[in-house]
């Protein structure tokens, strides 16, 4: 994950979900405004996961209060980016024959 916060850094957090729904790994905390923060993890290749980035102002995190963005990286391909995304973007990655 390559995520860099607007304004209201503090609206901004994350999660990966497995297909059980159960939290794998997540960020709810007060992530610094106007920030480039970078996370790295490793997941088994068998299972499908959802990443899931929300903010609480319900506004993406770019462009009316800063120039936030994210991108998000599977085995180095990007699975998907953004910045205007309202309350909230997922994506899926790893083996997803069975959807979330």
């Amino acid at each position: 994950l390559e995520l860099t916060t607007d304004r209201y850094g503090e609206e901004t957090s994350w999660k990966v979900i497995n297909t059980d729904n159960n939290v794998v790994v997540a960020f709810n905390e007060n992530y610094a405004s106007s920030t480039v923060f970078s996370e790295t993890f490793s997941f088994p290749r068998d299972v499908c996961y959802k990443f899931i980035i929300s903010d609480s102002g319900d506004n993406g995190i770019c462009c009316l209060f800063g120039n936030g963005k994210f991108s998000v990286s599977y085995d180095g391909i990007v699975l998907g980016s953004g910045k205007r995304f309202g309350s909230s973007a997922s994506f899926l990655f790893g083996n997803c024959d069975a959807k979330l």
